[in-house]
C-alpha cells in the first residue's frame, strides 16, 4: 500500500466510525498507520474504535503511543490525556491513571476536565484531602459542578473528618459563583441538615 492509498484509507476509516461501524474503522485504521507518516491522529481514531468495541487494553495501548508521538493535543486540550487516565482507570490501572490526570492538569492547568479522574483516583486511593481539592477544581467549571457535588457527597460520607471542610468550603464556593448551582445548593442543604 503506497501512501495515497493509505491516506484513503484513514479517511474511508473515519467515514465507517462516523457511521457507528468501529470495528470496520478499526481494520482501516490499521492499514492506514502501516504507510502514512503522520500517525497521531489515527492512532487516537483508532484508540476511540477500539474502545466502542470493548477492547480498552487496546485503546489505552493505542493512546498511550499517540501522546508519545504528539503529548498535547493541537488544541492544547488536555482531553487525550485524560482519556487515557479514564482508560487506564477502567483497566485497573490506578496509579497509571492518575499519573495521566496528573499530566493532563500540568499541559493545561485552565482546564477542569482531568479533575474529574483525578477526584476518582484519590478517592479510591483512600487519600482524601487531594480527592476533595480535585473535586472543588470541577466547580470552576458549572458544567462539571454536577460531578463535583456527586463527588463531595461520596467524600462526605466516606470520609467524615472531611465533611465540616467540605460544608465550609461549599458555602464559600456557593457565596463566590455567579449564580446559584441547585446541585450546590442541594449538597450543601443535605450535608448539614444530616449532620
Amino acid at each position: 500500500m503506497n501512501r495515497h492509498v493509505g491516506y484513503a484509507t484513514f479517511f474511508r476509516a473515519i467515514s465507517l466510525s462516523e457511521q457507528n461501524r468501529p470495528a470496520d474503522a478499526s481494520k482501516d485504521f490499521q492499514r492506514a498507520l502501516r504507510t502514512i507518516a503522520h500517525r497521531s491522529q489515527p492512532l487516537r481514531e483508532l484508540a476511540a474504535c477500539e474502545e466502542k468495541t470493548g477492547n480498552r487494553a487496546a485503546a489505552a495501548q493505542h493512546l498511550a503511543e499517540a501522546l508519545a508521538i504528539e503529548p498535547v493535543s493541537p488544541s492544547g486540550a488536555p482531553t487525550p490525556r485524560a482519556e487515557l487516565g479514564r482508560l487506564l482507570l477502567g483497566l485497573n490501572r490506578w496509579a497509571d491513571g492518575t499519573a495521566q490526570f496528573r499530566a493532563a492538569v500540568a499541559d493545561a492547568p485552565a482546564s477542569r476536565v482531568p479533575f474529574d479522574g483525578l477526584a476518582t483516583a484519590y478517592e479510591y486511593f483512600g487519600i482524601p484531602e487531594p480527592a476533595v481539592a480535585a473535586a472543588f477544581a470541577l466547580l470552576g467549571s458549572p458544567k462539571l459542578a454536577t460531578r463535583a457535588c456527586e463527588h463531595l457527597a461520596r467524600l462526605s460520607a466516606s470520609f467524615a473528618s472531611q465533611k465540616p471542610f467540605i460544608i465550609a468550603s461549599l458555602r464559600q464556593t456557593q457565596n463566590t459563583m455567579p449564580a446559584p448551582h441547585p446541585a450546590v445548593d442541594n449538597l450543601l442543604k443535605d450535608l448539614t441538615s444530616n449532620r
